[in-house]
């Protein structure tokens, strides 16, 4: 059961048995038909998104008293729910959910579709491994939010989650991919450092004129992708969500390069030197190479000189002499 409506886990005979969630909107919009009419306009645009990152909306009914949503079945927890669950998130894992969720908004945007409640509790994931990320509820819960304050006359809480809506929606100016872009900047935010931007009293103000705090133990470029992102002028942020989760992947690899880069220089300072690092071993490496020229002398020594050639002709000389004489005939 959400502030919105209640949720069911369903079997849809039209789906061949394909399990399904099914959320029941709140009765007060089921009998009025100018509600019914805008909502039904606003989930027909959300039926055509067809995207692996955006939770799929199968179909949107109205029986008798009750009108309900038709939607994918997730079997995975919410962001926010690991948030609480783990604590801040790792540069890598952040970038990741950045990635997906801003492909599954660019792919809405693309179709005139503006999200307008962009929040950890609206990033599911398909199952408890964590890998694959869907951006749910595609304008549903402003759109109930707005009728509910209409129909009730008492304030649901505007366009948006306060915690993370942009400055100009807080100003009734109408959402834009922009705002969207301002909201996953928030929710990234959150999810490195386990705080949201902005909290306590004086939210609103804290918004529309307060500045971001650095994240401490991340990179400066990653906090000035962040900071872009949340710019309080539209124009000043990024063009795309993917252009932003891109600029943030790329500021935490000149972090990993840095780190690399860091490791490898010690590494060439402390290769070993081909000069003695003592005056012992000096004396020591001195006294070797002496015993090793004279080792080399001895062998020199040992050698034979060469006879001149005057000598050699001479002892050839006496050497026939010395053999005539044993030759000569005794009788």
């Amino acid at each position: 059961r959400g502030a919105m409506g209640i949720v069911f886990e369903a079997y849809d005979e039209e789906l061949n048995d394909r399990k399904v969630a099914i959320k029941v909107l709140p009765p007060e919009m089921a009998t009025n038909k100018n509600a019914i009419k805008r909502f039904k306009g606003e989930a027909i645009a959300a039926i055509d998104l067809t995207h692996n990152n955006i939770v799929r909306l199968y179909s949107f009914e109205v029986d008798k008293q009750q009108a309900f949503l038709v939607m994918e079945l997730l079997e995975g927890k919410s962001l926010e729910d690991r948030i609480v669950d783990e604590g801040p998130l790792s540069l890598t894992q952040v970038c990741e959910i950045a990635k997906q969720a801003a492909a599954g908004l660019d792919e809405a945007h693309s179709a005139n579709v503006v999200h307008r409640d962009v929040k950890p509790a609206n990033l599911l994931y398909k199952d408890e491994e964590h890998t694959l990320l869907k951006v749910a509820d595609f304008g549903i819960a402003c759109n109930i939010r707005d009728t509910m304050t209409r129909l009730t006359g008492q304030e649901e809480g505007g366009s948006g989650t306060l915690l993370y809506i942009a400055p100009e929606q807080l100003k009734g100016k109408r959402p834009t991919a922009k705002a969207d872009q301002y909201s996953l900047a928030a929710t990234v935010y959150e999810a490195l450092c386990g705080t949201p931007v902005f909290s306590g009293a004086g939210l609103s103000v804290q918004i529309m004129q307060g500045e971001p705090e650095p994240i401490a133990d991340v990179p400066d470029g990653v906090n000035k992708v962040l900071a872009q992102a949340l710019a309080k002028e539209p124009e000043e942020r990024f063009e795309s969500c993917c252009q932003f989760a891109k600029a943030l992947a790329a500021a935490a690899v000149e972090k990993e390069e840095a780190e690399t880069e860091a490791e490898r220089e010690p590494a060439v300072a402390d290769e070993p030197e081909t000069e003695p690092e003592t005056e012992q071993e000096e004396l020591e490496e001195t006294w070797e190479e002496v015993s090793e020229d004279d080792d080399d002398d001895e062998e020199e020594s040992e050698l034979p000189e060469p006879i001149s050639l005057p000598k050699l002709l001479i002892l050839i000389a006496c050497l026939v002499a010395l053999g005539a004489h044993f030759l000569t005939p005794l009788y």
